[in-house]
């Protein structure tokens, strides 16, 4: 009866390190993908909100002589007013992507290189050799 007690213990103490191991690499596995899109998607929304601006800013600055005492040309004063609200548009949806994509993409690099660094970090074996048998736990500060 004291060999199966203690074989279950041995059992136990031997096969849970590994186990919680596991359990912790998948957990930082799971949040490096997570983090790597939060990345990614953070530049690319960036990215499109810089475009976005551009054509904002080159849309509201081709039709400044709207105001001019005396217009250029005979156009329609409508069309002109509605490529000058599309530009504000442009520009507004352009300056709030470009900041919220700059903060996510920053964010998700920093919490991506904590949570890689933590995934190579932790070690858990166990060493059957002849002269040595047991298990090691091994974790790089």
């Amino acid at each position: 009866m004291k060999t199966a007690w203690l074989l279950i213990f041995a059992v136990f103490v031997l096969l849970q390190p590994s186990v919680a191991q596991k359990d912790l690499k998948g957990f930082y596995e799971k949040k490096v993908q997570h983090y790597t899109a939060m990345r990614n998607g953070g530049f690319v929304m960036a990215g499109i909100g810089s475009g976005l601006t551009v054509i904002g800013s080159l849309l509201m600055s081709a039709n400044a002589d709207l105001w001019d005492d005396e217009p250029d040309s005979d156009e329609d004063p409508t069309e002109a007013y509605f490529e000058i609200m599309g530009g504000l548009l442009c520009f507004s949806i352009g300056v709030g992507l470009a900041a919220g994509g700059l903060t996510m993409g920053i964010i998700g690099s920093q919490k991506l290189g904590k949570y890689r660094g933590l995934l190579n970090n932790i070690s858990i074996g166990i060493k059957c050799t002849p002269n040595q048998q047991g298990f090691s736990l091994t974790y790089r500060f």
